[in-house]
């Protein structure tokens, strides 16, 4: 399992300061069924380094996001030693028609076509980025990397070259299909699909593209103007602007000793260093 080092800083809040990712909970069955393990853990080892070295991240930015990258890494080695342990699904044919996916550039209405397909507009229908995301495909971590050096152009040619993640998007699809199966096809939406058409073909010979256009002169703008609604909206609304909620334990005829009192055991057990902090000075 990975681990999290910590160390504490000056006001006495615990930060992730180093994530060691490793392989060594992944069976010897799973490496040698799925060579592309040891290229899955290289991207993810890739960035721990970016979240540690943006000094834009609070401490708590800093524990969301390497807490993520662990989570992620840790459920694809379930999924990969689950699947080189029951081997009998892989030899299952997917159906015969699909995948359907639905394919195209940002804001281009792709979700409101995707609900319709799926006859379920009144549920939320989960997109299978969440299992690209499992073999270390992480668009997000570009956003706070400290190398001023990238650009888009760079990034996208480095993402491009992740075949590897639809690997493993047909090995957790398979295992999806072993216990659930369609009754006709598979369908699955990602934003990001537009980028590997051509492994996804290769991945899936009977695949389905329905590709989603949107004229550019509407979908630049449309981009631009969410971000600076959102600007405005922060800048309108900032903290306390509505006032702030104010109560006190004197208001519910409780006070401070009745507390300690009556929830010793949990307030020793749990919160004594706490409670000794937040004393009042006498």
């Amino acid at each position: 399992m990975s681990t999290l080092s910590d160390q504490t800083n000056n006001n006495g809040s615990t930060i992730a300061s180093n994530t060691v990712l490793h392989d060594n909970d992944l069976t010897d069955q799973a490496k040698n069924h799925f060579g592309y393990y040891s290229d899955i853990l290289r991207t993810f080892e890739s960035h721990p380094q970016s979240v540690l070295c943006n000094k834009y991240l609070t401490d708590a930015d800093r524990n969301f996001f390497l807490s993520d990258l662990h989570t992620l890494y840790t459920n694809c080695k379930h999924v990969l030693n689950y699947t080189a342990e029951h081997n009998e699904f892989r030899d299952y044919n997917l159906p015969s028609i699909g995948p359907l996916m639905i394919c195209g550039v940002v804001r281009a209405e792709k979700r409101t076509v995707y609900r319709q397909v799926a006859h379920h507009a009144q549920f939320p229908v989960e997109e299978d980025q969440h299992i690209l995301r499992q073999a270390g495909y992480l668009p997000l971590f570009a956003c706070i990397s400290p190398d001023e050096d990238s650009n888009t152009e760079s990034w996208i040619r480095n993402e491009m070259n992740k075949d590897y993640i639809y690997d493993y998007h047909e090995i957790f699809l398979r295992m999806l299909n072993s216990v659930d199966m369609p009754k006709s096809h598979w369908l699955l939406k990602s934003p990001f699909h537009i980028l590997y058409l051509d492994k996804i073909v290769r991945q899936y010979p009977n695949a389905l593209l329905i590709m989603i256009h949107r004229r550019l002169d509407e979908v630049l703008p449309s981009s631009d103007e969410f971000e600076t609604a959102m600007r405005n909206w922060l800048l309108e609304n900032p903290q306390g602007k509505q006032g702030r909620h104010m109560y006190s334990s004197d208001e519910f005829g409780l006070s401070r000793e009745d507390i300690q009192t009556r929830y010793a055991d949990y307030i020793n057990l749990f919160l004594s260093s706490t409670s000794s902090n937040n004393q009042p000075s006498s």
